[in-house]
């Protein structure tokens, strides 16, 4: 047994004896958990495929040329996988403990775009068993040597709890309660053997690779829905993700390649910014002939944090903006191809929905503080 699996095999535990102490003690704080988990998993819909990119983005170093994998397998119209890998970095405590307990993101704000430790529950939308494989840090390049985990299921931890807590005289019924009420989130389950088409992705020198089992017709259409939307978006998905360089998209049918897409990012730095008034400009190719001239502007933090403050009221969630670290950037992208533009959109690191419309004919990526699911944003929200 490996510390990776040992570790998780004692969060489980910890968890678990806790769990039955707030039972015997009437505390609900656990079954509270799993309701709001619920919810907030339905919340964003159509938008999983971005929040897993998103995710897979910040696993990568700054001024990284990273590189996703996004592959849909349909082994019928009920059932198939998604797989989401990265090259980024593999998952460390911190990533697991952000997976386990919610709204506990690993990143602090500026860090990274995700920052609220929710978007992860997305997955809800798609599969209740998604699995997780991961490089352990420093490891061999060409495996999952790392955190490789699920998450438990209701017998699973009723069985847990019999055998582990069996000293607190746990009785079938309690233990059986408590698996109901406890979210499956908080008590990983370790995989130890890696699939064939998992060990491929290590082979080729990812990461961290994502898999959403599909197990319903309304799941794999919302799948191959999301996957058509990203890969023909009229608004680029990396143009301004500067630490990836490539997506790649493949979507299989009964063991053949039926699609294929390659998203790509360059940029070439035309003028080095240097703080405040002076933005960096850049060229920005994503290829099909669209290319952009990108100008991104570092802004006052005071002035930003002013906003904040301002704004607490209406939203409490941006308490947490205050600890603001590294500098705000505006980013704004002008088409340098007659083809790069048909209408503004604004961003929030990815294209938000179409209603999120851009004031000018340009593309606008910015600090706003969006709704759940970025889809939108209140700009009357200083």
């Amino acid at each position: 047994m490996n510390k990776y699996t040992q570790q998780l095999k004692t969060w489980a535990h910890n968890v678990l004896s806790n769990a039955l102490h707030a039972h015997r003690t009437n505390v609900s704080t656990y079954k509270s958990l799993k309701n709001l988990g619920e919810v907030i998993g339905t919340e964003y819909g159509d938008r999983v495929l971005f929040e897993l990119i998103q995710n897979a983005h910040d696993a990568h170093e700054i001024g990284e040329d990273g590189a996703i994998t996004i592959k849909v397998v349909k082994i019928s119209d009920s059932e198939g996988y998604l797989y989401v890998a990265n090259r980024g970095h593999g998952f460390k405590e911190r990533d697991v403990n952000a997976i386990m307990n919610l709204a506990t993101s690993g990143k602090e704000i500026g860090e990274g775009i995700g920052n609220k430790g929710l978007g992860f529950r997305s997955i809800e939308a798609i599969t209740d068993d998604v699995h997780i494989y991961s490089r352990s840090q420093g490891g061999a390049s060409n495996t999952f040597d790392g955190y490789c985990f699920r998450f438990s299921k209701p017998d699973e931890i009723r069985d847990i709890i019999l055998s582990e807590l069996r000293h607190e005289n746990v009785g079938k019924d309690e233990a059986d309660r408590i698996s109901k009420t406890i979210p499956r989130y908080l008590v990983p389950q370790p995989l130890n053997e890696i699939p064939p088409e998992v060990k491929r992705f290590a082979a080729a020198g990812y990461a961290t690779v994502v898999v959403a089992p599909l197990r319903s017709s309304s799941t794999v259409k919302l799948v191959q829905d999301q996957v058509d939307e990203i890969a023909n978006l009229e608004h680029p998905l990396l143009l301004f993700l500067d630490r990836i360089a490539e997506v790649r998209i493949d979507v299989e049918l009964e063991g053949k390649r039926t699609g294929s897409r390659r998203l790509t990012r360059r940029q070439t730095i035309l003028r080095e910014g240097a703080g405040p008034g002076n933005p960096q400009i850049s060229a920005i190719d994503v290829g099909e002939r669209r290319r952009f001239l990108l100008v991104q502007q570092e802004v006052d933090k005071g002035r930003v944090l002013a906003a904040v403050r301002e704004s607490i009221e209406r939203a409490p969630a941006l308490n947490r903006w205050l600890d603001w670290k590294g500098q705000p950037t505006v980013s704004v992208a002008v088409g340098m191809s007659t083809a790069a533009i048909l209408k503004g959109q604004l961003y929030n690191f990815l294209p938000m929905a179409s209603e999120a419309e851009s004031p000018l004919m340009g593309h606008i990526d910015a600090p706003f503080f969006s709704d759940i699911d970025r889809r939108n944003i209140d700009l009357d929200i200083p």
